[in-house]
């Protein structure tokens, strides 16, 4: 092709170029959004109604989830005939059914995306700049759907070595074309005044110097694009347990009564295996109640006028308080020391390796649970003067928790699929919109606009058939739950195990009692403070029921959705002074989590072991298998039962 300048010029200024609307038409466009649309819609609707696959869920999902389910609880019960999920509904089918959906729209967007950039580099000689443009908007767009929604049915291919190939090769064919004219894009001379086709850029391909920080910024598509291609395939090949699935005769059976709709607790729960960390928690507990008497003494100016009392021997303090139960191993103790000898800090050099291992993903919810213990017993100990400044002391700990809980959930995954969707939208209207010497109707309908429309057919008979199965499945579980004998219902994906009190040693009988006092003194503590939600930070349970971390993570889901927005959106726009501040808020925000799990694995290298046994102290004797994400989807269904029933009861009345 001639690609010199005065013919080019001469084409544009009497309009003589043609728009390939078979590539960049009208119906192509409505394809591609509606595929995409559809799928965050999907994903959305799947993490409000807990079918998530349990490992893609955190505690940040748990506790966003259940307020964003319980405002849908509030407008269920002023429009009455909103359709309702039943407790009998199973949590294992719901996902099924929602993997298949996903499976379907994946596959339709990453075969379309890879036909349309083959296409366009066969006709690389005559498509036009304004047509590339727009297949890569498409393509950035296809591309945020599969990769962002591929983990979600990761499961359904692990087991198919064929299946999980060809999606491994059309992916990085894909990534890898959309990767390349992303780069050529960059170019100087990818302007479609001067160059107007696509094959007079890749001859003469420039980076101008004095543009390099645009360009830079710039390399952020297609970089992203390629690293989660990498991520992708890396997750396909990467051993995972399965996914476990609800079984009928391990599944945990609820009474019908509002009262027993939760599992039940037990008064006479003996944790088994405490015995074996007798001696430590009997010191640990003493040395509990002696730092809170210690504390109260203080608060109730029961102490000699001084302006720093951290130093004065809690002998001294007590004496004439129950003198008998000072033992002659911490009476000499300050307040400082019993305060670190409970807490065992343990702030010595980590090797890499060690960091890496205990901040890895797979460990960052025992991490993270971990360091809000320990957090949380700090502040339950600490001697604060000033409500204001404990106040901050208990929001500040909640943030951390949040921040990195909110980094790592679900919904941060689905936000950045969201701000594909934002990138890739804005990318083609902003396209359509420049028509610079172009002829003909890039609105004509085609046989090349009816096609793409025409397989929109397909996910749409894939949705008719994962409800059906479900549906199937539902009433099988159904008849299951009449034909028993106990008429009670079943509670999917709560997989239990008894914890019986027979056979256990004298020492874990000794040392559960220990564990029930420090549990009885931290939740009075607690109390006295003022901020209860501390014993169950300590305990690491109810945290969806904490005000302070709700409204953390509230804050920070409403900052995720606006950062995405602004990256996608002003990504397309290409406005560079809010590129550069937007990546350089990603890189402090991904230096700070760095920075806060290194400090987090050595902070809590060690601790009190009675943490370890606070949390079963009162906990149901129906112990729950499975992951964490498992445990909370799991416990969270379990706490709905019983509102179900009540909400049920008033309209079976007026029946």
């Amino acid at each position: 092709m001639d690609c010199s300048l005065s013919r080019l010029s001469s084409l544009v200024e009497n309009e003589k170029v043609e728009i390939d609307a078979d590539i960049a038409g009208i119906g192509v466009l409505i394809a591609f959004l509606a595929t995409s649309l559809v799928a965050f819609i999907t994903l959305l609707a799947a993490y409000i109604t807990l079918s998530v696959p349990p490992r893609l869920f955190n505690a940040g999902d748990t506790v966003l989830s259940t307020h964003l389910r319980d405002c849908l609880r509030r407008l269920r019960r002023k429009l009455p005939r909103l359709k309702r999920v039943k407790v009998v509904d199973s949590q294992s089918e719901r996902i099924d059914a929602f993997m298949a959906f996903m499976l379907s729209i994946s596959d339709q967007i990453l075969v379309s995306q890879v036909a349309i950039l083959i296409a366009a580099f066969i006709i690389h000689v005559e498509i036009t700049i304004y047509s590339v443009n727009i297949v890569i908007a498409l393509g950035c767009l296809a591309s945020t759907v599969h990769l962002g929604s591929f983990p979600f049915y990761i499961d359904r291919l692990r087991d198919h070595g064929t299946a999980k190939m060809v999606r491994v090769i059309a992916m990085a064919a894909g990534s890898g074309m959309l990767a390349f004219v992303l780069i050529i894009q960059l170019s100087y001379t990818w302007d479609m005044e001067t160059r107007v086709y696509f094959t007079c850029v890749l001859h003469d391909f420039q980076i101008r110097g004095d543009d390099i920080a645009n360009r830079v910024i710039g390399l952020f598509v297609p970089i992203s694009v390629l690293y989660g291609t990498y991520e992708i395939v890396q997750l396909l090949y990467t051993k995972q347990p399965p996914r476990s699935k609800a079984d009928p005769s391990s599944v945990a059976q609820l009474s019908e009564q509002p009262k027993n709709a939760a599992l039940q607790r037990s008064d006479v729960l003996r944790i088994e295996g405490v015995g074996a960390d007798l001696s430590g928690i009997k010191r640990e507990t003493e040395l509990l109640e002696r730092l809170l008497r210690l504390i109260n003494q203080k608060e109730s100016n029961s102490i000699t006028n001084s302006a720093d009392t951290s130093d004065i021997p809690l002998q001294e303090i007590v004496q004439g308080s129950d003198n008998r139960e000072v033992q002659p191993d911490f009476g000499q103790y300050t307040y400082a020391e019993l305060k670190s000898n409970l807490l065992k800090p343990h702030l010595s050099k980590m090797s890499f390796k060690d960091i890496w291992r205990r901040t890895r993903e797979s460990e960052r919810h025992a991490l993270l649970s971990k360091w809000l213990q320990l957090q949380s017993l700090n502040l339950l100990v600490s001697d604060s003067k000033s409500n204001f400044r404990l106040r901050a002391r208990v929001y500040w700990v909640a943030e951390q928790w949040a921040f990195h809980q909110c980094r790592g959930s679900f919904m941060w995954r689905l936000l950045w699929l969201w701000s594909g969707n934002v990138y890739g939208i804005v990318t083609v209207f902003l396209s359509r919109s420049d028509r610079t010497g172009l002829s003909g109707d890039p609105d004509h309908w085609g046989f090349g606009q009816v096609v793409p429309l025409a397989l929109l057919a397909l996910p749409i008979f894939a949705a008719m058939e994962s409800h059906a199965d479900y549906k199937r499945n539902i009433k099988s579980i159904t008849v299951k739950s009449h034909a028993s004998p106990s008429g009670s219902v079943l509670v999917p994906g709560v997989f239990v195990h008894m914890n019986h009190s027979d056979g256990l040693s004298r020492d874990d009988h000794e040392a559960t009692n220990y564990v029930r006092k420090v549990d009885e003194a931290l939740q009075k503590r607690a109390k006295d403070m003022g901020h209860p939600e501390l014993y169950k930070w300590a305990k690491g349970q109810e945290l969806k029921h904490s005000s302070s971390i709700w409204n953390a993570v509230v804050y920070h889901t409403l900052f995720m959705v606006s950062f995405t927005t602004a990256m996608g959106g002003f990504m397309a726009l290409g406005t560079l002074w809010v590129m550069v501040t937007l990546v350089s808020i990603m890189l402090i925000l991904t230096i700070r989590r760095a920075a806060d799990l290194v400090w987090m694995a050595k902070r809590t290298r060690t601790g009190p072991a009675v943490l370890k046994y606070l949390g079963r102290i009162t906990s149901s004797e129906f112990q729950q298998g499975g992951g964490h994400g498992e445990r909370m989807m799991a416990a969270q269904a379990a706490g709905e039962v019983e509102e179900d029933v009540q909400d049920e009861e008033p309209r079976e009345g007026e029946i």
